[in-house]
């Protein structure tokens, strides 16, 4: 039986990733990062989710996942217009940590931990302690040139 013309083969897919290789490589561009000084803080959120009833705040449209994201929107004071992300698995003990993967604002290039911690939990909803411990830095410039 003859191949067809379109059939890949190892040596295809090598040409294919050298030829990209060799083009991403073909201009590089170099950045200059200045973070500032590290900044470490601690603080704790209370965390209100109501199931039933007129003033619910959650709605179910899929099931649960294993990864629950998290973000931390601040709208005012120190941190104003900046935000945090949090990722990690939902523990059924009702404790769990998610790791802090960035933020915007004043919180880029942001990480740590957030710990969490159910407090109450009854049909009508729930209430959860946050514990955010971030390591940020105070002043960062990016300054990118081909």
């Amino acid at each position: 039986m003859a191949s067809s013309p379109h059939s890949s083969s190892p040596f295809h897919h090598l040409l294919v990733f050298f030829l990209l290789f060799a083009a991403a490589t073909a201009f590089p561009v170099t950045s200059d990062f200045e973070l500032g000084i590290q900044k470490r803080i601690h603080f704790r959120v209370y965390f209100h989710e109501t199931f039933l009833g007129p003033d619910n705040t959650t709605v179910t449209v899929s099931e649960e996942a294993s990864l629950i994201p998290l973000v931390l929107v601040f709208t005012e004071g120190e941190f104003a217009n900046s935000t945090l992300t949090a990722i990690g698995r939902l523990d059924a003990s009702g404790k769990a940590e998610r790791a802090i993967v960035g933020g915007t604002g004043v919180f880029q290039y942001a990480w740590g931990k957030l710990a969490s911690e159910l407090l109450t939990s009854s049909v009508e909803g729930l209430v959860a302690a946050f514990d955010v411990y971030v390591i940020y830095y105070n002043d960062v410039r990016l300054s990118t040139s081909p």
